[in-house]
């Protein structure tokens, strides 16, 4: 597991496949409160979400969500909930 974990993060970082999709979410109705999110089709599914100065790879789990070191993305009908660091507050975001 650890192995193919390991060749995706590899395939995104690098860019050896090509984004599947790419967004800019605005969080808490404010628009320079962005994030911009590449997907990568790699296996696992993985991402790669730059918040501010900070940049977060993730790993997409069984419940759909991705979740990195200390962050977590997930969507439900068109908002993104952001979870940006250990026990910080949730962010509610949009697509632009």
């Amino acid at each position: 597991m650890l192995y193919t974990q390991r060749i995706a993060e590899l395939q995104a970082r690098y860019e050896l496949v090509p984004a599947s999709k790419k967004l800019r979410l605005s969080c808490d109705s404010n628009t320079a409160n962005e994030l911009s999110v590449p997907y990568y089709p790699t296996t696992p599914a993985t991402l790669i979400a730059d918040y501010g100065d900070q940049v977060s790879f993730m790993y997409q789990q069984p419940d759909q969500s991705y979740v990195g070191r200390n962050e977590k993305l997930s969507e439900q009908n068109g908002v993104f909930t952001v979870q940006w660091g250990y026990k910080a507050a949730l962010l509610s975001c949009v697509a632009n």
